[in-house]
């Protein structure tokens, strides 16, 4: 099973998490304090940009992203680039089996303490505990409760209180229990024509060559005409245990 890592902040650790500009308060006015504790996964990756605004738990979340929830279940996210996360938002907890005898960890996980009175036969049955993948550009209002290894295609906007339990398509609408598909934010030739800009990964100066007050099929067009997706330096993640200089060996 993948390392935990529990951090606590010495001064080396928080310049490095300040020259990737990782943040823990919207406004700034929080700052990263020597002896503060984080908690992350040994493969967690991350960008440039993000913050964390509630919780120690950092996921692995690319550039220009945030989260107002704290992510308690340490369950693996994979999220993006100018992600937006709500309050409240939440996975599933561990799915239980229904067509065994009972449904009771009991009878499919070893070492429970509580269990341990009697040696069973327990149950080869594989329960899902795949991580969460948060593409780019996604928003996931506040309450969303999310089923363990879906995925959120790129643009698409989770309603608040939503539960979702199936894959989200690029661009969709969803809400609801469970949640269902409102509408597209866009035509579907808009849609085409974004998801081949791969605009969420530029960085911030390449953006700022448009204006987010035009009509949008005229910012697409100057991404086409401008061949911005071609850009030589996407954004991308790195390793955290990488950026803070962790020897895990």
């Amino acid at each position: 099973m993948e390392r935990l890592i529990h951090l606590q902040l010495g001064s080396n650790h928080i310049d490095k998490l300040n020259s990737i500009f990782f943040e823990i308060d919207s406004n700034g006015q929080k700052k990263l304090e020597i002896g503060q504790s984080f908690f992350f996964h040994e493969s967690t990756k991350v960008g440039i940009s993000f913050g964390i605004y509630n919780g120690n738990y950092i996921p692995s979340m690319g550039s220009f992203s945030f989260s107002r929830s704290p992510f308690f279940e340490l369950i693996p996210f994979e999220i993006g680039n100018y992600v937006s996360i709500g309050e409240q938002v939440s996975s599933f907890g561990f799915e239980h089996p229904m067509d065994n005898l009972g449904t009771s960890p009991l009878f499919y996980q070893e070492n429970r303490n509580l269990f341990r009175r009697v040696n069973l036969n327990i149950s080869k049955k594989i329960i899902n505990d795949k991580n969460i993948v948060i593409s780019n550009d996604v928003w996931i209002g506040r309450g969303a409760l999310l089923k363990r290894g879906i995925k959120i295609g790129n643009g698409a906007v989770v309603g608040a209180g939503s539960v979702v339990t199936k894959n989200v398509p690029d661009y969709a609408v969803v809400g609801g229990n469970p949640a269902k598909i409102i509408r597209y934010r866009f035509n579907e030739n808009i849609i085409e024509r974004l998801k081949k800009v791969k605009w969420w990964n530029l960085p911030l100066e390449e953006l700022s060559k448009v204006d987010f007050n035009w009509p949008i099929l005229k910012i697409i067009e100057t991404f086409e005409e401008s061949k911005s997706f071609e850009f030589k330096e996407p954004l991308k993640k790195t390793l955290l245990t990488n950026i803070l200089e962790i020897n895990l060996d």
